[in-house]
């Protein structure tokens, strides 16, 4: 019995946490000029696509000073320099 409610203490925090993980809002946003999506934050990683200056993204989150932000753009997620971006207000 232990081994049961331990098991389903378990998964209803996992469903937790994936529920609130996955209500966080993006903001909207544009891109500022040409910039790279990239495969993770920072010029070492793989360009996914290139971007151009008013290409609407949804910014989900960014490193501590805005360097990198993680984006959605035509339904691809990666990384791109937060310089490059612009919340919609």
């Amino acid at each position: 019995m232990k081994k049961t409610s331990l098991a389903l203490a378990s998964a209803g925090a996992l469903a937790v946490m994936v529920l609130a993980a996955g209500s966080a809002a993006a903001e909207p946003g544009f891109v500022t000029g040409r910039a790279s999506l990239r495969a993770g934050p920072g010029g070492q990683y793989p360009v996914v696509a290139v971007l151009r200056a008013g290409d609407p993204v949804e910014i989900i989150g960014c490193v501590s000073g805005w360097r990198w932000c993680d984006i959605v753009w035509e339904g691809s997620r990666g990384w791109s320099p937060g310089s490059s971006l612009q919340v919609l207000y």
